[in-house]
């Protein structure tokens, strides 16, 4: 049956008014957070205090100016109601699992690592002399001990309290896919780096996932430690050593985790998916009056075959709202302003400014 025409308009109203706000609060963030962080650098020009551009006081600029616009965010948003799921719909993960799902990390985060160095080196000819990646500079930069810290201990625990955590809280309502996807993508955009975008994306993916199968943040936020301490402060520590034999062993074991990973990708998906077909014909059997024969089934199957790797069910919060669609996710002007915002910063970086100017 379909929804009256009248109900149809207020729910994609109310759709547009709550992601539309939220991407118009990420901007509203990244805004507040760069004028914070300029300040130091301003104060020291105008005052000739030369301590303010010392890398720790940039660093901690960058940690206090995130709290800061985090807070505000929060205020920015108070208009959405809070939303979770019922205790009964929360899972714990085993060890295992984590471990697991560590793989699964590991094989996105290389795999699109080589792809976008692939594409990297195949666009290389366009690129101008004022070309650069923003993650390279600041890891690579004199005050390298700060910017590890930051990406491996403040940042993954900062970025988690906001797409893991505040906006969980907003958009988890509207269903586990709406929020995997969306949260994933403004994750991705968020970082305003090519370098970082596929990867981020597919991270945010997971983290989301975990999120929303566990109602709880320390899972994501430890994955989030461990991926970018792997990911981000190996590599350089290796770089370090004057022999290149622990390089060499480190891009075999990217290349190995990359087919273990994505191995158990699909492995847990086609497993998901075979679930999920289960629990469909189970819901239909019981719709036509065959509750019994159905639980009979399901405890029956239950003894004989292996669960997924951890199912995820998707269904919105409030019951009176289908799962939006991402047409209905994205088309609203708070999302377009920032995805055009974030991607003329990707362009303008990897392309070279200086470029632009000529």
């Amino acid at each position: 049956m379909e929804e009256p025409r009248m109900v149809l308009v207020l729910r994609r109203q109310e759709i547009r008014k709550t992601f539309g706000r939220v991407a118009w609060g990420l901007m509203l963030f990244f805004i507040l957070q760069s004028i914070i962080v300029a300040i130091p650098s301003v104060v020291a020009e105008l005052a000739g205090l030369s301590f303010l551009q010392a890398d720790w006081v940039m660093w901690g600029g960058m940690l206090v100016s995130f709290l800061i616009a985090l807070v505000i965010l929060q205020a920015f948003l108070k208009g959405l109601p809070d939303w979770g799921l019922p205790e009964d719909r929360r899972h714990r993960l085993s060890v295992k699992h984590m471990l697991l799902i560590l793989l699964v990390c590991f094989g996105f985060m290389y795999a699109a690592n080589y792809a976008t160095a692939l594409l990297t080196l195949l666009l290389q000819p366009l690129r101008g002399e004022g070309a650069s990646d923003l993650l390279e500079n600041l890891l690579g930069g004199e005050g390298k001990i700060y910017a590890l810290l930051y990406a491996v201990l403040a940042g993954p625990v900062l970025e988690e309290l906001l797409f893991r955590g505040l906006l969980y809280k907003k958009l988890v309502r509207f269903g586990g896919q709406a929020y995997i996807f969306y949260s994933a993508l403004l994750f991705a955009l968020f970082h305003f780096n090519f370098a970082q975008l596929f990867y981020a994306f597919l991270l945010g993916l997971v983290f989301a996932a975990v999120m929303y199968y566990t109602g709880k943040i320390l899972y994501s936020i430890v994955l989030h430690v461990i991926v970018n301490f792997v990911g981000g402060a190996v590599p350089i520590i290796l770089d370090s050593f004057e022999s290149a034999v622990p390089g060499k062993v480190y891009t075999v074991f990217t290349l190995v985790m990359i087919v273990a990973g994505l191995s158990v990708f699909f492995v847990w998906l086609k497993s998901f998916r075979k679930e999920a077909a289960r629990r469909k014909a189970l819901a239909t059997m019981e719709a036509n009056g065959d509750a019994t024969f159905a639980a009979a089934v399901m405890r029956a199957e239950s003894k004989e075959q292996k669960q997924p790797l951890f199912y995820l069910d998707f269904p919105p919060r409030a019951e009176d709202f289908q799962a939006p669609t991402k047409k209905e996710m994205l088309s609203n002007g708070g999302f377009i302003v920032f995805a055009v915002i974030s991607v003329v910063g990707m362009i303008g970086m990897f392309f070279g400014i200086m470029r632009f100017l000529q």
